[in-house]
């Protein structure tokens, strides 16, 4: 698959911008942008367009995030199947077609792609600067190992050993075979001792079956006592019902019996008075109704016959409408008219100045009009066309023959004096160096400035770098130290951090939870103690305790009355004392049931009062639980810490800790990076000046050169070795003053020559120019003699004449159109004046006429009437009538409408009397005036039957599960006296059960307590939920370490398949890469054994001797990966589907002649598949160009 077009429609900083990458049959496309250019830009809408857009994005900051869209065509050269296809930014349906219209299936784009993702085309099948420098640096660190550095060349991947490295320290984070530290080692360890702990709380079994068996009595007894209090209460809320019953049973019978009396009464609906009375109301309306509209007919019959008719002037009513719209026409021509006169007259006077100016006498005659004279007269001083355009180009002409004859005689002294110059400067400068030496060492060797600029910015990195590594070191709170002691700590891993930081977090969520769970049981405990002092306050009201003691009170009372009687004793005081104890005791009863709600309200309260309180003390023990459980975590977090000699913070400050330790081990790496490279640039830098300062010392022949200076070169010796610049600059300087002489030498030479040659020619041209002014001088004359009669050439002078005798001409013609004119004005007045008597006279309209304009002007008088007056008058009298008309219909219409409303009145009548009728019907009576007092009596049965109805609902509420008919019965039958016996018997029963279940409660209550501090307690509780947790926590971790082990596995497993698999393949493939890349530095790539037996690689250098990778520098290892990573994919485009190589700038660092060795590197590679190199480097252009035909490869630009 190749993409054979690149469309930005709205991409970025781009609108409708398309890059065609089409061309072949080698398909390397160079893409140059300076910055800012949208390079980067155009790589991301590559992967956009095949992958999607991520949901965030930059690439919207000119266009909406809804308008955002980038296309392609995409070819598959092998079948020649094609997709053309627009992405736009979304979760679904993404890919649509070329006109943005319908949604396409991805399907078609993943089977062009073979089944590759983002991820994998991306690390496959995309090479960038900094991908290329990790491989180059992954090789150095693995030690030659072969199978790692080639499986990180065909994978992309360029950190594997540092993947492995990752995947080792988790796993022994985790567990260790003879390790305690280890998270699995500690959890296990924890476990054992929660083991022992709990087997050491537990007790006899004898013992706790017995506290077991009388828990589980007493809970049987409580639920016996539970069973009777709800019986007690629904036999206690019958009775009430049936008190509550009593008094509303009177009532019931009384309606029953008044709606007996009222069943003969129709019912009728609730609405049935107000649709009567609406009826009536809308009746008697349509009868003032018809009556008005009677009256107001006659009246507008009457207004009709008043008014008169003018048929006559209707018939006429077309040319009276366009005699009136032609009044203003013919106005505005009596104003023309005025005007043309006057315009006349100053016309002829002009004409008459201009000939005065001339000196031109017109011929007058009394036979003769004077206009017609001056218009001959003008006539004979006219001048033809061909006459005027030739004396005007002879006069335009006139000046350019003379300015051309005296530069022509200049030029024939200008070029004789220069030639006289030009052999004097010639024999003066005599013979000339050859710079030719010098330009070829300089060439050779190019301009420093590249190399000074790079050493420059990698300074520049360097320091950025250092003070990024010192500001990331001044962010690490709680360590003490500097940058390489930052670099080599030994970080607790991420597993442990993890699992010690959800360990405080759960931990302080538990403290928060228990004292939120206090801070709730503390309110609910106010808010009933405060219900319950406020229920207390409102209702003074006895306790079931104070009726017992009455009622004791009594019994006592009435027991020592007995004893007295028998012992003979006076028992009138016994009496008076128990008989005010029986009213106590009664009274207490009495109370209660009559406020039974507030009483069971207040027990409620006070039992819910009790069990807060026991919940609370529970909540305090578990808080205290929760801030120790606290205590530790927080102390186990810090201890970890410690260790690595760091003061640790909070979890999510540790987090960012981490991201900021993270940074500086990747700055201080880069940093070492950047400094390699500023020795490798410094080098190159002293090794080109000594090479210059040899060059510009065999130049001068062996004196040395001053750096710096251009002509004192006996003092070079002084300068530094180091001094490139000035060293270029001498020897520049020295290349350009032998170039200067050279070029000033052949210049001399050409150009005496060159004025040699043009001497001749000057003094041709001199006399053609004097025969032009004599043939002009010819020409003049004949033109001019008809009317100039002078000798002087003056032709400024004839060019006015011929102006003046222009706009004569021009004013006789437009005194011609102004008489013209005249005439048709005329002409138009008369033909209106007779359509207008010809109306007046059709409609016998009173008109005084007047024959011409003259005539109205010379008699004002009699002309009592212009046609634009009578036209005027007309058109009233035609306005009149068409009032009258209007007048006429638009009472025709009103009588119409009013007979159709009176038509509709008496129809609303008529239905008005008709629903009278049907209300009597419905009623049941003979005549409308029944239907009041038949509505009063309905009302009265509903009323009845609402009344009953409350009763009915009132005593079913109270009947609960029973029927109706059977409680009323049943209610019937109880008599009052009896009822409020058995109430209070029921009332006092349940008081007792009450009592006796909050007893049994309490005693449930404490064998429970007995229970849990027999069995441990709290203890026991704590210890069964760590060792849950460390089970749970073991599990996970086996989980996680089984997966690390299983990775690093199947990692190394893939690592040695791929190198049996591809190693021949691609290392034959390499090896012609890796030559061309160091440009014949090195031979051939040598895998081979170390003393361990594993597979190492090595590079064979010119001199057959074999290299480590190890062993070799930066660049060198850098431009092994990048052969590694091309051989990779040859071997892989000669056995599968082609995919788009995209290559990101990684030529940087290379020298000229590597970087030359790549570009033709890509264009090999893209004849199996298509490579699209970006880049910013305007050289890399240059190279390609220099080095590379003009098929080879493909220039693209971007303009910034």
């Amino acid at each position: 698959m190749i993409l054979s077009r690149l469309d930005l429609k709205a991409f970025g900083r781009f609108t409708d911008v398309s890059l065609d990458l089409s061309a072949g049959p080698r398909r390397f496309h160079l893409v140059y942008g300076p910055n800012e250019s949208g390079k980067s830009t155009s790589l991301r809408a590559i992967t956009s367009l095949l992958f999607g857009m991520p949901p965030t994005t930059d690439d919207c900051f000119v266009h909406r995030k809804e308008r955002v869209r980038v296309g392609g065509l995409l070819v598959d050269p092998v079948s020649g199947v094609s997709l053309e296809c627009v992405r736009r930014r979304g979760r679904k349906a993404t890919l649509r077609d070329a006109q943005d219209d319908e949604p396409i299936d991805e399907a078609s784009l993943d089977a062009m792609l073979g089944g590759i993702n983002r991820e994998t085309f991306l690390a496959r099948f995309g090479l960038s600067y900094e991908a290329l420098v990790q491989g180059g640096t992954a090789i150095l660190q693995g030690g030659g190992d072969l199978g790692q550095i080639l499986f990180a060349a065909g994978a992309g991947v360029g950190r594997l050993r540092e993947i492995q490295a990752e995947l080792d320290e988790a796993a022994g984070t985790l567990f260790m075979p003879r390790g305690s530290k280890a998270s699995i080692n500690a959890a296990l360890k924890s476990l054992d001792e929660d083991r022992v702990h709990l087997r050491d709380l537990q007790v006899p079994a004898a013992e706790f079956a017995r506290l077991r068996e009388q828990f589980e009595s007493k809970q049987r007894e409580a639920e016996s006592l539970d069973q009777s209090l709800r019986q007690c209460v629904m036999s206690l809320s019958q009775l009430e019902a049936f008190e509550q019953a009593l008094p509303l049973l009177p009532a019931w019978r009384t309606t029953r019996q008044a709606l007996a009396g009222l069943n003969d009464v129709p019912a009728l609906d609730e609405d049935f008075t107000e649709r009567r009375r609406q009826v009536s109301a809308d009746r008697q309306l349509a009868i003032s109704r018809q009556m008005e509209l009677q009256t107001r007919i006659g009246e507008l019959t009457a207004k009709l016959e008043a008014i008169g008719s003018d048929p006559v002037v209707m018939s006429c009513e077309e040319a009276i409408q366009e005699l009136f719209e032609q009044v203003s026409a013919r106005k505005h021509a009596d104003r023309q008219r005025s005007e043309l006169l006057t315009r006349c007259r100053r016309l002829d006077d002009r004409i008459a100045a201009l000939l005065r100016q001339l000196s031109v006498d017109v011929e007058s005659c009394e036979s003769v009009d004077p206009a017609e004279a001056v218009g001959k007269t003008v006539e004979k001083l006219r001048v033809s066309d061909p006459v005027r355009s030739r004396i005007q180009q002879l006069a335009s002409a006139h000046a350019g023959l003379i300015a051309r004859r005296n530069e022509a005689s200049e030029r024939v002294e200008s070029v004789k004096r220069r030639l006289a110059d030009v052999s004097q400067e010639l024999e003066t400068l005599g013979d000339v160096g050859d710079p030719a030496v010098l330009a070829s060492v300089i060439e050779s060797m190019g301009h420093p400035e590249s190399d000074l600029d790079s050493l420059i910015d990698t300074r520049q990195r360097c320091e950025t770098l250092q003070r990024r590594c010192e500001t990331m070191l001044n962010r690490l709170d709680g360590f003490e130290g500097d940058v390489d002691q930052a670099v080599q700590l030994r970080i607790p891993s991420d597993s442990v951090i993890r699992q010690l930081a959800e360990t405080l977090r759960c931990a302080l969520h538990e403290v928060n939870h228990q004292e939120s769970a206090l801070k709730g049981l503390r309110q609910q405990r106010e808010d009933v103690q405060r219900q319950l002092t406020e229920a207390q306050a409102a209702h003074r009201l006895p306790t079931l305790d104070e009726l017992l003691q009455a009622r004791r009170s009594r019994d006592q009372a009435a027991d020592h009355l007995v004893d007295t009687v028998h012992a003979g004793e006076e028992w009138n005081a016994s009496i008076d004392r128990l008989r005010g104890l029986i009213r106590q005791a009664d009274q207490l009863a009495d109370t209660m049931r009559e406020h039974s709600e507030h009483v069971h309200r207040r027990e409620a309260l006070e039992s819910e009062l009790a069990l807060l309180d026991h919940k609370i003390r529970e909540s305090k023990l578990a808080v205290e639980l929760a801030h120790q459980g606290f205590v530790s975590a927080k102390s186990n977090w810090m201890e970890v810490w410690e260790a690595s000699r760091i003061k640790a913070g909070q979890p999510e400050e540790m987090q960012q800790w981490l991201a900021n330790h993270g940074k500086l081990c990747e700055w201080v790496n880069q940093l070492e990076l950047e400094e390699k490279r500023l020795d490798q640039i410094q080098f190159r830098i002293n090794r080109a000046t000594r090479r210059l300062r040899a060059v510009l010392e065999s130049v001068d022949s062996g004196k040395p050169v001053r750096a710096g200076s251009a002509y004192q070169s006996e003092l070079f010796e002084d300068a530094p070795e180091d001094d490139l610049l000035s060293l270029y600059d001498e020897a520049v300087a020295r290349r350009s003053e032998w170039t200067r002489d050279r070029q000033q030498y052949e210049a001399l030479r050409r150009r005496h020559d060159e004025l040699a040659e043009e001497l001749p020619r000057a003094e041709t041209r001199l006399e053609a120019a004097q025969e032009a002014v004599v043939q002009w001088h010819t020409d003049w004359r004949r033109v001019t003699e008809s009317f100039v009669d002078s000798d002087v050439v003056d032709t400024q002078g004839v060019l006015r004449m011929l102006d003046q005798l222009s706009e004569l001409d021009k004013l006789r013609g437009d005194r011609e159109m102004a008489t013209a004119e005249l005439r048709s004005i005329e002409q138009e007045d008369q033909a209106y004046r007779e359509r207008v008597l010809r109306v007046a006279n059709t409609i016998d309209h009173p008109i005084q006429a007047q024959s011409s304009p003259t005539q109205a002007q010379s008699s004002p008088t009699e002309a009592q009437s212009s046609p634009t007056e009578v036209a005027q008058s007309i058109y009233q009298r035609l306005q009149t009538e068409r009032t009258a008309v209007q007048g006429r219909e638009t009472l025709e219409e009103q009588i119409e409408a009013s007979r159709e409303r009176l038509s509709e009145t008496l129809s609303q009548r008529n239905a008005c009397e008709l629903l009278l009728n049907q209300l009597c019907a419905e009623a049941g009576c003979e005549s409308s005036e029944q239907l009041p007092e038949l509505e009063r009596r309905s009302k009265e049965r509903c009323r009845l039957e609402a009344s009953l109805s409350d009763t009915e609902s009132q005593l079913r509420r109270l009947a609960g599960q029973l029927g109706l008919d059977a409680f009323i019965e049943e209610a019937s039958k109880q008599q009052e006296a009896v009822l409020a016996v058995d109430i209070e018997r029921e009332a006092t029963r349940q008081a007792e059960l009450k009592q006796q279940l909050e007893q049994v409660h309490r005693e449930v209550g404490a064998a429970q307590s007995e229970l849990q501090r027999i069995d441990g307690g709290a203890r026991a509780s704590d210890l069964a939920q760590s060792m849950q947790l460390s089970v749970g926590a073991i599990r996970s971790d086996v989980e996680n370490y089984a997966r690390l082990k299983i990775g690093a596995l199947i990692l190394r497993r893939a690592i040695e398949h791929y190198r049996r698999a591809n190693q021949s393949p691609v290392l034959a493939l390499a090896d012609d890469y890796f030559r061309q890349l160091t440009c014949g530095e090195y031979q051939e790539l040598k895998p081979d054994y170390d003393p361990s037996g594993h597979s190492m690689l090595f590079g064979v250098n010119a001199a057959d001797d074999p290299v480590p990778v190890s062993a070799m520098s930066t660049g060198t290892a850098d431009a092994l990966y990048l052969a590694l990573r091309l051989a990779s994919l040859d071997h892989q485009f000669s056995r599968g589907r082609a995919i788009p190589v995209v290559i990101d700038d990684c030529l940087i660092q290379l020298d000229d002649a590597r970087a030359a060795a790549a570009l033709r590197a890509f264009s090999d590679l893209s004849e199996k598949t298509q490579v699209i190199l970006f880049t910013h480097h305007r050289h890399l252009c240059q190279l390609a160009n220099e080095r590379l035909e003009a098929g080879e490869y493909h220039l693209h630009q971007l303009n910034a």
